[in-house]
């Protein structure tokens, strides 16, 4: 071949040019082409016939996969309709058979319950069970509120009464006897047995304040899985469910009363039993609450004090305080005279003991202005002047042992417990009034003396009755339901579908 001729004569001749070899290839390759021209034309026109059939095919099996999808896509919206058509048509006829059987309900069985099925839960008033008018965005919220404190439905108070602290206890006793709530045989243990509980502890005993309701007179029954059950069951379990949420909310109320009473009357007692061990050595004034006329434009104030001891040595103002009886807290007193609540808990598994610290007022402080005011008071009538003045001291006296007390003696504050209240009462010696002068402080104190003051406290007897008369008549009606709907059941087997 020419190639073949032009790779010798390069071999015989080293030196001739790249250019030459490169022309003999060239003309090699195009004789190459002239001579198989033919079949490369036919290879090509072979390649596009090949090429044009596959995408051909691919057409047309993209164009039968999208009729196919169309297909598929129009038989699912027909089966989708006709579901849809059918389940209509059920509903129709399902509510049409709801409407018959409240129908029957009412006219065989004396249950008339359409118009409560059909409104569901709604937002009544607890007083006659009225249906009330409330904003859209609150039809779901109970008809009261306890933690809600911008929409409190039932938070509006009736008028108190005010009653004195000796009488506010049998107030008490009395409402939480005619609520039908409490039994009696509870309320007078706690009034008679001074080692019985008191009505405030049974909280914590057998947690009578969470659904008193529900212990006293039990929960509705269900009322089966039938449609008419359930939509009554749900209607029956939530207004009871708030029934028994007011009942809780107000028997709270009460016993919270009671047992802030009752703790101030304990601690009263406990320190009135030391200052009566040593009756002999000084007189005592207990509950003394004096009327002063305003003057400067000022209304008239009236001054309490807890007791008041009038001995020859000083004069004692006593505030009587029972804080933390069961010893859930302890008592700080910082220098500056703040008192705090310090709590203490346990956490995590190696046992830390965490300490947390509340703010709470200064007894001390509020006890100071009924010391300014009596003192005032003593010294008019013993006629001293500013040179011979008598001084009251502010004593704080913690009643009971169980709480912790961690005083700063920075505070220059008189807090003592019970049991060493005579210490402090005895530590000076020098006497400062003659018997004369405490003679005349004793009676006209005790002239000025206007008595107990008298408190507020709110009635919610009627309130309770009325809770109690509509839980009992929920339980009445689910009974009532529950035999009707199934003996409705049982009398027109055409009501199948509402099972």
């Amino acid at each position: 071949m020419l190639l073949t001729g032009f790779i010798s004569l390069i071999a015989n001749r080293p030196a001739a040019s790249f250019l030459t070899v490169f022309i003999c290839i060239a003309l090699e390759f195009g004789m190459w082409l002239l001579i198989h021209k033919g079949q490369i034309r036919y290879i090509w026109r072979e390649e596009n016939k090949f090429r044009a059939a596959q995408k051909a095919a691919a057409e047309e099996k993209a164009r039968r996969q999208r009729e196919a999808a169309e297909r598929e896509r129009q038989e699912r919206e027909r089966q989708r309709a006709e579901r849809h058509a059918a389940e209509q048509k059920r509903l129709r006829i399902r509510s049409e058979h709801e409407r018959q059987f409240y129908e029957i309900l009412g006219q065989q069985y004396g249950l008339r319950i359409a118009s409560i099925v059909a409104n569901g839960y709604t937002v009544y008033d607890i007083k006659g069970m009225i249906q009330c008018d409330v904003p859209e965005n609150k039809r779901n919220y109970y008809a009261f509120s306890i933690d809600d404190d911008d929409w409190d439905w039932y938070k509006d108070e009736r008028k108190p009464a005010y009653v004195t602290n000796s009488r506010r206890i049998q107030r008490i006793e009395t409402q939480l006897t005619a609520s039908g709530l409490v039994p009696e045989r509870r309320v007078k243990a706690a009034a008679t047995d001074t080692d019985a509980p008191c009505l405030a502890q049974f909280v914590h005993q057998d947690s009578v304040c969470a659904d008193p309701l529900f212990k006293m007179y039990g929960g509705p029954v269900s009322l089966g899985s039938s449609i008419p059950a359930k939509a009554m069951d749900a209607f029956i379990s939530r207004r009871c469910e708030e029934l028994d949420t007011l009942a809780s909310c107000r028997l709270s109320y009460f016993y919270n009363e009671y047992k802030s009473i009752r703790s101030g009357i304990l601690g009263e007692r406990a320190v009135q039993d030391v200052l009566d061990m040593h009756k002999g050595a000084f007189y005592v004034l207990n509950g003394l609450r004096i009327q002063l006329a305003g003057t400067d434009g000022r209304p008239a104030s009236t001054v309490e004090t807890d007791s008041l001891v009038l001995a020859p040595y000083g004069i004692f103002a006593i505030e009587i305080k029972n804080y933390a009886a069961s010893g859930q807290y302890g008592l700080k007193i910082t220098a500056d005279g703040n008192w705090y609540k310090v709590f203490q808990r346990t956490v995590g598994e190696g046992g830390q003991v965490v300490t947390t610290e509340e703010p709470m007022s200064n007894p001390f402080a509020q006890n100071d202005r009924h010391v300014a005011y009596l003192e005032q008071v003593v010294n008019d009538i013993l006629g001293r002047d500013m040179v011979h003045r008598a001084h009251i001291k502010n004593i704080i006296v913690l009643a009971n042992d169980n709480v912790r007390i961690d005083c700063d003696p920075g505070a220059k504050q008189t807090v003592t417990r019970a049991g060493n209240l005579y210490n402090h009462l005895t530590q000076e010696t020098k006497p400062l009034y003659t018997m004369e002068e405490l003679d005349k402080l004793r009676g006209a104190l005790a002239a000025m003396d206007i008595g107990e003051g008298a408190y507020p406290i709110n009635d919610y007897t009627e309130e309770l009755r009325e809770a109690v008369s509509a839980y009992q008549q929920l339980l009445r009606l689910a009974k009532s339901t529950k035999t009707a709907i199934m003996q409705c059941f049982a009398d027109h087997p055409e009501f199948s579908d509402l099972r």
